[in-house]
């Protein structure tokens, strides 16, 4: 999503949130307004799921590129100083200059020309085999790093249909988009006749209705807590101690964490009567992941049940 989009769906969430705590009469008073919440509600439903499995599409398919290049690294690496001992104990000051690799270069640079170095190591690892079991390079080596570098390889290029899939789901945003706005400036239409009649209400479906922008804070982690049955737990805290940030889930069971750094981050949640629950996430900066989360009543809370 762009971030006038997830601006949007924002407050999509904080007015769905508000709606749900208006008494039915309220609501009731206005003709066809439940009509319209609920497809509303529908349609934000779909929105979140969409926007899912774009984030997850993406992100998975980073991280999985990324853990192959780390992989491919440190391999290569192993296998360059091992070769590289055995050519300072033959005086082959050539083969030594070949290999001197560093962790820092082979990071930094394109994905294609590190799977390209680590292919010149290993066909020289290949090539020397026999020369090198004193220093620690036998052929469980030599298929180690040729698995680790097919992986990567295949991480490298994105696939065609990947692309497409997301192209499709992308467009398929937009109109759910086009579809929410429709039905929301109905519900506006009703909401603007309460104005005399009940000024509150008015008040507060507007003042949850206005968009706020984040001036460029990525949401790094959102998602809802539910219990077993399916319903929303308020009140549940959710930390990442490692980093002292720390969430309160809304009515709705929902929390987000802007602006995590990227890398693995562990959730921890709970709340009195549950029992406490983690989950560990990567995080790729600019993208978000959507995070879910069910918790089991503690034997406590069930016996008192």
């Amino acid at each position: 999503m762009t971030n006038a989009q997830e601006n949007k769906l924002s407050m999509y969430l904080v007015l769905s949130d508000y709606l749900s705590t208006v008494l039915a009469e309220t609501l009731q008073s206005m003709p066809q307004f439940e009509q319209f919440f609920a497809e509303f509600k529908a349609g934000v439903q779909k929105l979140r799921q969409k926007s899912e499995i774009q984030s997850a599409s993406r992100l998975g398919y980073r991280i999985n590129k990324t853990e192959g290049k780390e992989e491919t690294i440190t391999y290569a690496l192993n296998m360059a100083s091992c070769i590289t001992a055995y050519a300072l104990s033959v005086d082959n000051e050539v083969l030594v200059e070949e290999l001197k690799f560093t962790k820092s270069k082979l990071d930094k640079q394109r994905d294609t020309k590190t799977a390209d170095d680590a292919q010149f190591i290993l066909n020289k690892g290949i090539e020397y085999l026999q020369f090198l079991a004193p220093f620690g390079i036998k052929q469980p080596q030599i298929d180690k790093l040729t698995e680790v570098l097919a992986y990567f390889n295949l991480q490298i290029p994105q696939p065609r249909a990947k692309i497409n899939a997301r192209k499709l789901i992308t467009r398929e945003i937009f109109d759910l988009f086009i579809i929410i706005d429709t039905v929301l400036k109905r519900m506006d239409k009703l909401v603007d006749t309460m104005e005399l009649v009940d000024n509150t209400f008015y008040t507060s479906y507007y003042f949850s209705r206005k968009i706020v922008n984040t001036h460029g804070r990525k949401l790094s982690v959102r998602g809802f807590v539910y219990d077993t049955n399916g319903n929303p737990i308020p009140g549940v805290i959710v930390d990442i101690f490692e980093i002292r940030r720390k969430a309160k889930t809304t009515a709705k069971g929902y929390y987000e964490f802007k602006n995590l750094p990227p890398g693995f981050q562990n959730l921890n949640f709970s709340r009195v009567d549950y029992l406490e629950t983690n989950r560990l996430v990567g995080i790729v900066s600019g993208q978000r992941v959507q995070l879910d989360v069910t918790m089991e009543q503690s034997e406590n809370k069930q016996d008192v049940a």
